[in-house]
């Protein structure tokens, strides 16, 4: 089992791009994902199993949890691949969970080291994410650069003040 793990996403126009984290999960965890979401466990507003049994337990978990697995990504954002602010990277499989035009209107942007969805209060509702990607675009599509140092401004402001968490 490697230090890293490498997930084949879609960037902006559609541009495969591969996203790097540090591996917090064992081994072959993409393929216990399907098993998992049959066995009835909850799902964050992102799709996220709660509480994932497949993270490694101890510092594998402090990692994820301050952010810190997401470091290889910096190399995205100095490549241009990726952008400080906005929607998450996402392979093909998992936009397809996604309304269509909302996917469409996502990938005509770079993808974001920080997820739009820490600027908003905690949902566990998929239909909240949605509007809150929907929302993202209508404002960055308005005015990209103040669009983002507000939404930073928000992220900062939620995970500093405990609002948001994970």
């Amino acid at each position: 089992m490697g230090i890293f793990y490498i997930k084949e996403c879609l960037g902006q126009n559609s541009k495969p791009i591969y996203v790097v984290k540090i591996r917090t999960m064992r081994n072959g965890a993409d393929r216990e994902l399907g098993s998992l979401l049959e066995s009835g466990l909850v799902l964050d507003s992102q799709g996220k199993i709660m509480r994932d049994p497949r993270i490694i337990s101890g510092f594998h978990g402090f990692l994820r949890k301050h952010w810190l697995d997401e470091l290889p990504q910096l190399y995205n954002i100095v490549s241009g691949e990726l952008k400080l602010v906005g929607i998450r990277p996402r392979n093909r499989e998992d936009w397809g969970k996604y309304p269509k035009e909302l996917m469409e209107r996502a990938l005509l942007q770079k993808p974001g080291l920080c997820g739009i969805s820490y600027a908003f209060e905690r949902t566990d509702r998929f239909e909240d994410a949605t509007d809150q990607m929907a929302r993202y675009l209508d404002d960055y599509e308005r005015n990209p650069v103040e669009c983002d140092k507000e939404y930073l401004r928000r992220i900062v402001r939620n995970v500093r003040h405990g609002t948001r968490s994970s």
